[in-house]
């Protein structure tokens, strides 16, 4: 064949290569759908009385309750034509900004796909799936802006499926085991903001930096701390445009580009980033866990994506800086760099200043992505090696090759029970997942606890049966208001209960909370206690048992609490929203509690005339009014601020939206189409 036609013909090998490349991709996709259950999303219980009733079954172990019910009440709030600011159900409420709803949209969003006929616990499932499979699309926009085969990609997806790394690293330890949806989330984001953002950079494409301003935006919309390795992003895009530069480097063009996605990112998280800066001395975090030295930052970065998979990082770290066409893989290189030296910096590895409330561990989802990106270049480096020393066959040898290393990895790791990868290691094992019995007896319980109680009381749920915060389902069947023994992290430290928050947020004896002071003290209408709690509640003369199931078991409160009272009088009516709260009391009083969190955006009336709110000592809010009234009404307020805020989201979004339909339009605007041609 003459040269033209050796030349025609590559174009047409490599688009068959990626084809079959993408084939792989949807045949590796599928495997992990059925591998994890996405076909299996039911299960048959039997009752008592022999009748047979189908339950979901979905991840079930750690968070992946509390993300779930989040997604549920963001999906109600959707449904009844309002914006979730204030989540009521939660041991007293918190605003929504401290655990921003980036995570619970996309759940929705997985939810409306399918056209609202799944449940949210089934549709979670799916989304965890679609988000442990994510990282590919970071991966293949990498590679393909170095022009490199897909399988580049669809290797380092690979590699990303394999090695679990631990709970906080960004694996499927992370994700599919504990369910830390948002801090994975995030990390996806950031790992598609890199390659789009270079790609905005160099070629000063206003459609493509309005693309990369959104996805910051939904990166720091699931996770604020999501800031941290977009900067590193920042930096690594600046050293290695400079590495790269030549006399065309175009700086005006760039710079402007680079202008435009932080000021749209700005706008758009504006009503997120001015809430935060306002009431971040209102936030507490309870930090568990951190680097105490040196030697566990670099175990830790070796467990993230075990031992065989950082050897070969470190040879993808050579082979950028060996081969000249990896451009992009120097981009992922200093990224990779500016991130490790950040993460020394903040942690506690180093003097200086350093953010309290951040744990440092948190950083290294990104880390891990970034370094498995960086293995997959080091096979391929070490493949087109080969391949220049045999001559022929060469694309075969580095397709075939990342071909077989892919299988190789998900067999070693996955598949084959019995291989010298340690158990440590090996990702995509079963977890714990809902669909059994004690789930439906759960349901059950909420239920008549639900229907049972005094009106305007809240549920308090005593331990789980499969994972310990197996009680946060209970928001999918009830809009009461929830307290929990074991609740996650908290906000603020005033919640009154026996607990120190400064190192938990768990009562360490549950049957503390079966206390007339406590009850009291949160308006506890009903109590559900698991098999492990139902003697310490049978034992309280406070309590009445209604029912004691299997699993679960039902008390009322004797003589509770409500939410809302008033000195000197009785509540006769009272309405719990999730974010308004109104009563009617028997006689005029002016002062009422609350039993619901204090925050400043909160706003009261008696009686129709506006009043002040003050905190207690357990962190609730006092109503004092001049004038006694009978009618008291509690709304969580919008202010000046927050209509800034949704302004500037609105200028943002209509900013994204010019530069994505009319980008030549907008690059004459900014005089990019003047600037040299792009470097």
């Amino acid at each position: 064949m003459n040269r033209s036609g050796n030349l025609a013909s590559r174009p047409r090998t490599a688009r068959a290569i990626d084809a079959g490349w993408v084939v792989v991709l949807l045949v590796i996709s599928l495997w992990v759908f059925h591998r994890l259950g996405a076909f299996d999303l039911w299960s048959t219980v039997a009752r008592a009385d022999g009748t047979t009733v189908r339950i979901v079954k979905t991840f079930g172990g750690v968070d992946h309750p509390f993300h779930a019910t989040r997604a549920d009440l963001l999906r109600h709030a959707l449904l009844d034509g309002e914006l979730l600011r204030w989540i009521s159900a939660h041991q007293g409420g918190y605003p929504v900004e401290f655990y921003p709803l980036g995570a619970p949209a996309f759940e929705t969003g997985i939810w409306a796909l399918f056209l609202g006929t799944l449940p949210m616990m089934a549709a979670h499932k799916i989304a965890i799936i679609v988000i442990f499979l994510l990282p590919a699309a970071g991966f293949l926009l990498l590679a393909q802006l170095d022009k490199l085969p897909l399988g580049v990609g669809v290797l380092a997806l690979a590699f990303h499926l394999s090695a679990r790394g631990w709970w906080w690293s960004g694996g499927y330890m992370e994700l599919v085991d504990w369910g830390l949806v948002s801090s994975f989330l995030a990390m996806v984001a950031v790992l598609l903001f890199l390659p789009i953002a270079w790609r905005a950079i160099r070629a000063r494409s206003a459609r493509w930096g309005a693309a990369a301003a959104i996805v910051a935006s939904f990166a720091v919309y699931t996770n604020v701390r999501s800031f941290l390795p977009l900067g590193a992003v920042a930096v690594g895009t600046l050293v290695c445009l400079a590495w790269e530069s030549d006399r065309r480097l175009a700086i005006r063009g760039k710079a402007t580009i680079a202008v435009v996605i932080v000021t749209i990112a700005g706008l758009v998280t504006a009503p997120l980033l001015i809430a935060i800066l306002r009431f971040q001395d209102l936030y507490y975090f309870v930090v568990y866990q951190k680097y105490g030295s040196f030697g566990d930052y670099w175990h830790a970065s070796i467990s993230a994506v075990s031992g065989p998979i950082f050897v070969l990082a470190i040879a993808g770290l050579i082979s950028v800086f060996a081969l000249k066409q990896l451009a992009v893989g120097r981009l992922v290189a200093f990224t990779l760099a500016a991130h490790v030296l950040m993460t020394i910096l903040l942690s506690d590895l180093t003097p200086g200043p350093h953010i309290e409330q951040l744990e440092a561990v948190r950083l290294m989802p990104f880390q891990r992505a970034l370094a498995i990106y960086l293995a997959a270049l080091g096979v391929y480096a070490i493949l087109t090696i080969a391949a220049r020393l045999a001559k022929r066959y060469r694309i075969a040898i580095v397709n075939l090759g990342m071909l077989a290393t892919a299988i190789a990895a998900l067999l070693l790791y996955v598949v084959l029970d019995s291989t010298p990868i340690h158990a440590s290691d090996r990702g995509m094992y079963p977890v714990l997942m809902t669909g059994e019995s004690y789930f439906l007896d759960q349901q059950e319980a909420v239920e008549l606890a639900d229907a049972r109680a005094e009106p305007g009381t809240a549920i308090l749920v005593l331990g789980s049966m499969l994972s310990w915060h197996d009680q946060f389902w209970s928001f999918q069947w009830s809009d009461r208001p929830f307290f929990f023994n074991d609740w996650l992290w908290y906000w603020q430290t005033d919640h009154f209960g026996q607990y120190d928050p400064e190192t938990e947020h768990a009562y360490p004896d549950p049957a503390s909370t079966l206390d007339n002071g406590y009850l009291q003290a949160h308006g506890i209408g009903a109590v559900v206690v698991s098999q492990q709690m139902l003697q310490a509640a049978l034992a309280s003369p406070l309590l009445q048992p209604i029912l004691q199931g299997s699993a679960y078991s039902v008390f009322l409160v004797e003589n509770p609490t409500p939410i809302i009272t008033a000195d000197g009088a009785e509540t006769t009516s009272i309405e719990v929203d999730n974010q308004r709260y109104a009563a009617v009391v028997s006689a005029p009083a002016t002062t009422f509690e609350i039993r619901r969190n204090w925050f400043p955006r909160w706003t009261a009336t008696v009686d129709g005339k506006q009043t002040t709110i003050s905190k207690d000592d357990q962190g609730y809010m006092v109503v004092t009014s001049e004038t006694p009234g009978t009618r008291i009404e509690i709304v969580y307020g919008i202010d000046g601020w927050d209509w800034l805020g949704r302004l500037l989201l609105v200028l943002g979004v209509g900013s994204a939206a010019v530069a994505i339909l009319q980008p030549r339009r907008v690059e004459r605007l900014l005089r990019l189409d003047s600037s040299s041609p792009p470097a």
